[in-house]
């Protein structure tokens, strides 16, 4: 479900363009094609389920963010999630119907009422989450540090360690939208950790160092200031800085700058 095409950085609206691609499809072709069509996977049975799979867990996600939402807000997004999660359950047994019937309403009408107010859910969203620009800048960063290793004269076994770490944190950045900040919190200081710990044999330490240092500068300004503010629990210098205090006293980080 991987396309440059639908937004990474808010599940919600990835989820209302699939929705959308779907309510405005005029085809008489049957239900699969339309959603593997609208979510960009393979038109066969498998990689469908696990595409509408995915749409679930976008909801999830969103449900998980409602509670930062003002109260009035969080009982109207719930039911809303609820009402879109009914219908996208139901299609799992329609896979074969022909999409224009009739019995697959509100799913193929572009007047389905639920679009409407899941556009305010996008926006309302798209406060907490990373924004595009975000997550851009945090993406060229990533890839600036993947091609800096790439092109260093570090022994070839650590290079393919924090190439791996690396891919691994991009990989998240890419799934942001599945993922979220936990996921993204996660892998970022199981990143931070290995990196710290991890012992090359005939590496040298000052070129370690240096490439150890620039991982954790940018490990811990990763997660934007705004998510720290409305959720402290995924805030991350704290416990990073302490992480990565802990690998200092023990030289595993070099001090200072």
């Amino acid at each position: 479900m991987e396309s440059s095409t639908l937004p990474i950085h808010n599940p919600a609206e990835r989820l209302l363009i699939i929705l959308q691609r779907c309510s405005q499809d005029k085809t008489d072709e049957t239900v699969q094609t339309v959603f593997s069509r609208a979510m960009e996977v393979e038109n066969d049975p498998d990689s469908v389920q696990k595409g509408l799979i995915q749409l679930l867990q976008l909801i999830y996600h969103i449900e998980d963010q409602l509670q930062y939402f003002p109260s009035r807000k969080q009982s109207s997004y719930k039911e809303l999630m609820k009402q879109i999660k009914d219908e996208l359950i139901s299609v799992f047994s329609r896979l074969e119907m022909s999409w224009s019937n009739s019995f697959l309403e509100p799913l193929n009408s572009p007047d389905w009422l639920a679009l409407h107010w899941l556009s305010s859910c996008v926006e309302d969203v798209e406060q907490i989450y990373l924004s595009k620009e975000d997550l851009n800048r945090l993406r060229e960063e990533i890839l600036g540090l993947i091609q800096m290793i790439e092109d260093s004269k570090i022994t070839q076994g650590f290079k393919q360690f924090l190439l791996i770490k690396l891919n691994e944190v991009l990989e998240a950045l890419n799934k942001f939208y599945i993922v979220g900040y936990n996921g993204l919190r996660k892998e970022i200081l199981a990143t931070l950790t290995e990196v710290g710990i991890n012992q090359v044999e005939g590496e040298d330490k000052e070129t370690k160092n240096n490439i150890s240092q620039k991982l954790c500068e940018f490990l811990t300004k990763i997660v934007p200031e705004k998510a720290q503010k409305i959720n402290p629990l995924i805030s991350l210098p704290v416990n990073v800085y302490k992480l990565a205090e802990m690998f200092t006293n023990n030289n595993f980080l070099p001090p200072g700058n």
